[in-house]
């Protein structure tokens, strides 16, 4: 099998597995916040309760993608793609969040 086809064949379940993951994630996330916000709150407490649930939900989100960056970090060193756990880590979060893209590039090693 060409190298094309094998980094698919491991590529394209961890891709899923990372849509998976979101998609559960957030569900769970979403569910959570409308069972808070669904009990019957005074119109008056109803903008703090808001606040933390919207902190909290970001909180969440947060770890969600730091779950899936921890997840490609392992894919980048597993495949040696990058040196080291921490080169692995940044660039995982720098490509999942878009900041600093142009400063980290993977190097192809012809595999």
């Amino acid at each position: 099998m060409a190298t094309w086809e094998i980094d698919w064949a491991w590529g394209l379940p961890l891709i899923v597995l990372t849509v998976v993951t979101q998609v559960l994630g957030l569900g769970v996330i979403a569910e959570w916040i409308v069972g808070r916000m669904s009990n019957k709150v005074k119109p008056r407490h109803l903008t703090p309760l808001f606040v933390v649930l919207m902190a909290a939900a970001a909180l969440m989100v947060t770890v969600l993608l730091a779950f899936q960056g921890v997840l490609w970090a392992g894919a980048y060193r597993v495949v040696g793609a990058l040196p080291d756990n921490r080169s692995a880590m940044l660039y995982s979060l720098s490509a999942i969040t878009g900041s600093a893209t142009r400063r980290y590039f993977l190097i192809l090693t012809g595999r």
